[in-house]
């Protein structure tokens, strides 16, 4: 009897990985495909996720930037108001200004006036002294006269 090698002959017998890649059953082929598409989508999913979560992070991040740039339009709208207002308070105040200066001025001119008719008062006041004094002196000579015409 011949000795029969089990191990050997199964081995003969046995397809190569060639082989059986070829003899490989379509399910377990299409179970393959399968699998690595679901895998692909995973990955897509989990791309397309993380996509999501960085576009949300960055509609927030411009959200917050919006309030804030609503927030400094706000406060510049109130300085420029503020602004308004005291440019209001302060034309005001320079018509007020203005308008003391003019009445600054009336009264200077009326002043001017006084000063240039108390001018011509005190000149016709001389000129009266004069005047009487003339009148005065020409009395005494003339009662001095009178006087000693009588003696």
């Amino acid at each position: 009897m011949m000795n029969f090698n089990y191990d050997k002959a199964i081995s003969l017998c046995s397809p190569t990985q060639q082989d059986v890649m070829v003899e490989e059953d379509p399910v377990d082929v299409e179970r393959r495909l399968v699998k690595s598409e679901i895998e692909l989508l995973k990955q897509t999913v989990e791309d397309g996720t993380t996509q999501f979560k960085t576009s949300q992070e960055t509609v927030q991040d411009h959200t917050t930037q919006l309030r804030i740039s609503q927030e400094t339009v706000q406060d510049l709208t109130i300085q420029l108001k503020a602004s308004q207002e005291t440019i209001q308070d302060l034309s005001t105040q320079v018509k007020t200004n203005q308008e003391t200066v003019d009445n600054i001025t009336t009264q200077l001119q009326a002043s001017q006036e006084t000063v240039q008719d108390l001018t011509t008062q005190t000149k016709v006041s001389q000129e009266t002294v004069e005047d009487l004094t003339t009148q005065f002196k020409a009395s005494q000579e003339q009662a001095t006269a009178n006087t000693k015409a009588q003696e």
